[in-house]
């Protein structure tokens, strides 16, 4: 995906955050990095970092994902979060919940 990073405020912390394409050395699964401008420590999903996604079934890998954004207003906390679609097929959100990021099922 290209650009492979972009910037929102995902913690609603009034500061620019960057989430950043990863890749695992070693498995070469794929992920993201959310970096917090308020010096949080960055939360990593998938790159082998396992996350609850659709039905609670547990995913580590993000490779089939080709579309991202930024999308506003996302859960309860009404701040950005980050929009990914595998196209044609069905997409998601990862919203931070001010603990950690969990998924939100998008359109199939």
């Amino acid at each position: 995906m290209n650009p492979f990073y972009l910037r929102a405020d995902f913690d609603g912390a009034g500061r620019t955050d960057y989430v950043v394409l990863i890749t695992e050395i070693t498995s070469r699964k794929e992920g993201f990095a959310f970096c917090f401008g308020n010096g949080r420590k960055p939360q990593i999903v998938g790159a082998g970092v396992e996350i609850a996604v659709e039905g609670g079934v547990r995913g580590d890998d993000f490779a089939v994902f080709n579309v991202w954004g930024i999308a506003g207003g996302c859960g309860a906390a009404k701040h950005e979060c980050l929009f990914i679609e595998q196209a044609e097929a069905g997409s998601g959100f990862l919203i931070w919940n001010g603990q950690r990021c969990v998924w939100k099922q998008g359109a199939l």
